[in-house]
């Protein structure tokens, strides 16, 4: 298969890229605009901790009644989601991915929580044990 850039297409845009690229970006600003605080944990090295820290401040957040949603980003070892005790697969639909619900109320998107069939190739993917399990290796 071959995927041709943005320069090597021609003629008109049947698929109407820039619209689309639009209203996705507007989608995204709605829901952003519902956010009232954004707290990053993270360090250059692994195995410190900060699954833990983020499960903990969402746990105390939710707690205290506020509505409480955890992305984990890794994408080597994603581990949030079994410990909040979220489920996969996440639900997507035309109104985008809906995270998963985990102890507490507290809604949560990581990347072992995707389908096993998608995405196909990332690089490092198998290294997650849950992924690779979800693929077939021992």
């Amino acid at each position: 298969m071959k995927f041709r850039t943005y320069h090597e297409v021609t003629g008109s845009d049947a698929s109407a890229i820039g619209p689309q690229v639009g209203r996705q970006q507007q989608r995204i600003e709605e829901r952003l605009a519902r956010v009232g605080l954004l707290v990053g944990v993270m360090s250059g090295k692994g195995g410190v901790g900060k699954t833990y820290v983020t499960a903990g401040l969402a746990l105390a957040f939710g707690e205290r009644g506020l509505r409480v949603g955890v992305l984990d980003a890794d994408l080597a070892a994603p581990t949030a989601a079994r410990v909040l005790g979220g489920s996969g697969p996440v639900a997507v639909d035309e109104e985008g991915v809906h995270p998963a619900t985990g102890r507490g109320g507290v809604r949560v998107f990581s990347t072992d929580l995707l389908p096993p069939n998608w995405p196909p190739a990332w690089p490092g993917w198998s290294r997650s044990p849950s992924r690779a399990k979800s693929r077939g290796a021992p």
